[in-house]
């Protein structure tokens, strides 16, 4: 039958009723000859250390012992079959599930608390669509996930670098700051900016700038000026924003309401113009058009200015073409000395249909004796003179030749026989100026090469009237002679 028994070294031994199995008491440790120890109670109080003394030792719970706890020497304990462990209730709880992810679930908050940091050796997710982290000691500050957006930062909108000096910071009025104490560097093949840049400060480029859609410099209409430097000259371009001017190659006081300035610099040794206009098609001159689009009128004029005055206004002279609907004047002073009234008189015009006009119709040629050398007298041969034929002919293509018929000349091949010297090679053009040769004109030459002739057509009134002349001298000489003999 069970008993219990006092061993003489001071321990009790528990046994069952056929006297084999039993658990002894010696100085506070239970030990059995049975693989387990069963206590048969509702609540079982330790009131100090449960020990476990093997290094494989286990810990069951439940009735069949399901659960277990395992010590594994040198590793820990391991909670088998679902290996989670709950507290409070099952809605906080720490889980490994089978796929080796450990989860730890509370009911409303989990609460990772150390004295200095909490270390994630790996990945930390946050699974929910709308998943929150808070900082701060009241959590007023939170980064939040939006399904498909992305993370939105509360409370001041602002991260920092370093210190509060640099920062990233999207303000209440839907603009995103980036704030530096000293420089921004944004470092990329390409920036690409959608909207509207704009730059309060100085910018420099340091590569090139290119612009693929329209450029507008100052469209707040401020008083400030767009400005081009090159190496030799700080006003190479200037748009000057108040005077409403345009400057190249330096500043220039236009108050006559001109827009628009170009300033030479002057040199003795100065080579080239200052301006030059380039044709790159073959077909095409290079062109300076000056267009009026509200009146036929349009001048264009020459003229000195130095020291903030025109040169008409002191002594000097002043030129000015100036188109009209019909025709093309040449203008001059007449050259009175400054301080008087300068008045100008046209002194050539040409006609749309080449008819020239002027108030002196020679042309002079240097005839200073100190500029010529092998002097000697020269007649011109008669016999030549009298093979000089006058024509009067009509155009073929009266359009390139002001539309006139029964036109005084000579043939230039007839003229290039007797004379060389006043027959010379043009270029024929097509319609409107351009340099090719028209396609119906080309039977003439194949480079579209016309003979010219230097004779006027009054030089057939002159030729005509003297060759008649000599006709008659020579017809009375004949008859002088005859009655001679």
């Amino acid at each position: 039958m069970a008993e219990i028994r006092i061993n003489a070294t001071g321990g009790v031994k528990l046994y069952d009723a056929d006297d084999s199995h039993y658990a002894q008491i010696v100085a506070g440790t239970i030990t059995s000859n049975v693989d387990a120890i069963t206590l048969g109670h509702d609540t079982v109080t330790i009131a100090d250390n449960l020990s476990l003394g093997s290094d494989s030792a286990v810990l069951k719970f439940g009735a069949d012992g399901d659960t277990t706890l395992t010590h594994t020497d040198g590793t820990g304990l391991t909670l088998n079959s679902t290996n989670k462990l709950t507290f409070g209730d099952v809605a906080s709880y720490i889980n490994q599930s089978s796929d080796g992810v450990l989860t730890i679930a509370g009911e409303a908050t989990i609460d990772l608390t150390a004295s200095t940091a909490v270390l994630v050796s790996n990945d930390l997710k946050l699974d929910s669509d709308s998943s929150v982290i808070g900082f701060g000691a009241d959590n007023d500050t939170t980064l939040t996930h939006t399904d498909g957006t992305g993370l939105t930062l509360n409370s001041t909108n602002k991260i920092c670098f370093n210190d509060a000096s640099q920062f990233i910071q999207g303000s209440s009025n839907a603009i995103l700051a980036l704030g530096a104490t000293d420089e921004i560097d944004l470092t990329a093949t390409a920036i690409d900016i959608n909207g509207t840049a704009d730059i309060s400060g100085t910018t420099t480029l340091g590569g090139t700038l290119t612009v693929n859609a329209g450029a507008i410099f100052n469209e707040a209409s401020a008083d400030v000026d767009f400005r081009v430097e090159y190496n030799g000259d700080a006003n190479m371009f200037v748009v000057d924003g108040g005077s409403n001017e345009v400057n190249i190659g330096g500043a220039a006081d236009l108050t006559n309401g001109q827009k628009f300035n170009l300033n030479g610099t002057y040199s003795s040794d100065a080579a080239g113009p200052n301006m030059m206009f380039f044709g790159t098609a073959t077909d095409a001159f290079p062109s300076l058009q000056i267009l009026n689009y509200s009146h036929d009128d349009i001048s264009l004029v020459f003229d000195g200015f130095h020291d903030g005055n025109w040169k008409s206004s002191d002594a000097g002279s002043q030129f000015t073409i100036t188109k009209r609907s019909d025709f093309l004047s040449f203008f001059a002073d007449d050259g009175i000395a400054a301080g008087s009234t300068v008045s100008f008189v046209e002194r050539f015009r040409m006609a749309t249909d080449g008819t020239l006009t002027a108030t002196d119709t020679s042309i002079g040629s240097l005839s200073d004796s100190r500029l010529k050398t092998n002097i000697q007298d020269f007649t011109y041969s008669l016999d030549v003179f009298k093979g000089y034929q006058a024509k009067i002919f009509d155009w073929k293509n009266p359009d390139q030749h002001g539309n006139k018929s029964q036109v005084l000349g000579f043939l230039a091949q007839d003229v290039e026989v007797l004379d060389n010297r006043w027959v010379y090679d043009y270029k024929l053009n097509k319609p409107g100026g351009l340099s090719e040769v028209d396609p119906d004109l080309a039977h003439i030459d194949e480079d579209g090469i016309a003979k010219a002739s230097k004779l006027e057509p009054r030089d057939v009134m002159y030729i005509s009237v003297i060759q008649q002349l000599i006709t008659k001298i020579e017809t009375l000489e004949a008859k002088v002679t005859a009655l001679e003999g």
